[in-house]
């Protein structure tokens, strides 16, 4: 299957200096485009990295075959049901079928930007390598660099503003910033699954995100622990969606980050304990966004506005319903995968592949057969995406009052009792990356070391004479 892109740009490189840092992930960078062409304008480049590690980088040209399936064997027989995904020559052709066609109709297709395919020379990548490096975070750099053999990016919009010139929304009357926040939601809802051992009962009462906290503290990663809990986000409950939307704020981490007409705004005093000084540099940044009341703070805007479009959107009940895809936890979907690491040793007892129709009544131990065992892992890395991407909310006050006289096919208009005008709303998925088939050792056994260290701080807490305030838990699973 070759890999066709109606939309296919060269990036050369003399347009290095248009490009400026805007973050990365763990395996991507992302570049905002500041220059004038036409098709770049409002853009942002998603640029592959590679490990440091010499092994590692040895390890990836090997799999990836010119002219063949950027997937294992293994793993183009987990997604036949999806020859893009299963065929996908490169690892952005990958990226891009994978959030259009598997992610796509489970969160909403208009939600999620799958991006075009740009190429680019090598050139280009190793000038922008040096142009960036020292606006890397330094616990970046030790572990990756920009690919400059990859030749392909993705070239996706720039979903921390509007562009309305010329655009949908051209009879709308804003002289304002476009404000941003990206939200790592991360998993909301407590697994149920008949499959977590008895001694792993506490995941089925405290969330996975509170759990890592502990972790994450222990192994000095945070400075302080977030009181943030998924599950009152997800809840459909304003008052809980406001509490979560308040400790988020309060400790960012990396689960927010805030865009002010595109640019990143700071938030790293917030994990340390000057409150003072963070809520200045919020309010400072979005004091030129909006016109407000008076008396009130516009960081306390933002917060409502956040909750707000939270509650009266389908968007998190979407990401919810695909995270449940995973119904028997990892500690389920583990023996499901080592089944069907097995299952070669076993056909080869046979001396042949089994056929599709035998494969249909083949049993595996404990009742489950080999098409069960597909599902149940090919889900659970559906559910790992849904619960490690990010949403985007993307806000631009305007001036005019009366929704019916705005243009706004495309976006919502949203209100705040605290501010003087509406606003424009758009939502966009972002980070909607297949997660590799080869990791499912790597999940079970971080699942394993985040319920350990939580166990043993509770034991200590106990230990000392009782619950700390931090880990009494209600039914529901919030925090007391």
């Amino acid at each position: 299957m070759d890999d066709k892109v109606e939309n296919v740009h060269k990036v050369g490189p003399f347009d290095v200096e248009d490009w400026c840092y805007r973050g990365e992930g763990a395996a991507n960078i992302v570049l905002a485009y500041k220059g004038s062409d036409p098709f770049l304008v409002g853009k942002v480049l998603r640029i592959r990295k590679k490990s440091v590690d010499k092994q590692l980088v040895d390890k990836s040209k090997v799999i990836c075959q010119p002219g063949k399936p950027i997937l294992s064997e293994d793993e183009q027989k987990l997604w036949q049901n999806w020859p893009s995904v299963a065929e996908a020559r490169s690892f952005e052709s990958l990226l891009q079928a994978y959030a259009r066609d598997v992610m796509g109709p489970l969160l909403g297709p208009e939600l999620v930007d799958p991006g075009i395919i740009v190429y680019m020379s090598t050139e280009f990548l190793e000038k922008i390598a040096c142009i960036v490096e020292h606006e890397r975070p330094l616990s970046r750099r030790a572990e990756s660099e920009i690919d400059s053999h990859s030749n392909s990016a993705l070239l996706i919009s720039d979903h921390s503003v509007f562009c309305l010139v010329g655009g949908p929304q051209r009879n709308i009357k804003t002289s304002f910033l476009s404000i941003a926040v990206e939200i790592k939601p991360k998993c909301g809802f407590l697994p149920n699954s008949d499959l977590i051992v008895a001694e792993n009962f506490i995941k089925k009462i405290v969330p996975r995100y509170t759990m890592h906290q502990t972790l994450k503290h222990y192994e000095g990663k945070v400075k302080r622990l977030s009181q943030y809990s998924p599950l009152d986000l997800f809840s459909e409950d304003l008052e809980r969606i406001n509490q979560a939307v308040h400790h988020l704020f309060s400790v960012p981490q990396n689960n927010l980050r805030l865009f002010v007409g595109g640019t990143v705004i700071d938030t790293s005093t917030s994990d340390l304990d000057h409150e003072g000084v963070k809520w200045q540099v919020l309010n400072a940044a979005l004091q030129g966004c909006m016109l407000h009341d008076d008396g009130i703070q516009p960081v306390e805007v933002l917060k409502e506005l956040v909750s707000q479009s939270l509650h009266k959107t389908d968007v998190l009940k979407n990401l919810l319903a695909a995270q449940k895809l995973d119904i028997v936890d990892i500690e389920g979907s583990i023996h499901a995968y080592r089944k069907l690491s097995s299952r070669e040793a076993m056909d080869s007892s046979h001396g042949r592949e089994l056929s599709e129709d035998e494969c249909k009544n083949f049993e595996f131990p404990d009742g489950m057969s080999l098409l069960q065992c597909i599902e149940l892992v090919r889900n659970y890395l559906i559910a790992a995406t849904a619960k490690d991407c990010s949403l985007m909310l993307t806000f631009q006050q305007v001036l005019d009052n009366e929704p019916e006289n705005m243009d706004v096919k495309y976006h919502k208009i949203i209100f705040s009792s605290k501010a003087k005008h509406p606003f424009l709303l758009k939502v966009n998925f972002l980070d909607l990356d297949l997660k590799p088939l080869t990791k499912m050792h790597h999940y079970y056994q971080i699942d394993q070391k985040i319920v350990k260290a939580y166990l043993a701080t509770l034991q200590t807490d106990i230990d000392q004479e009782g619950y700390s305030e931090s880990f009494v838990i209600s039914q529901d699973g919030q925090q007391a």
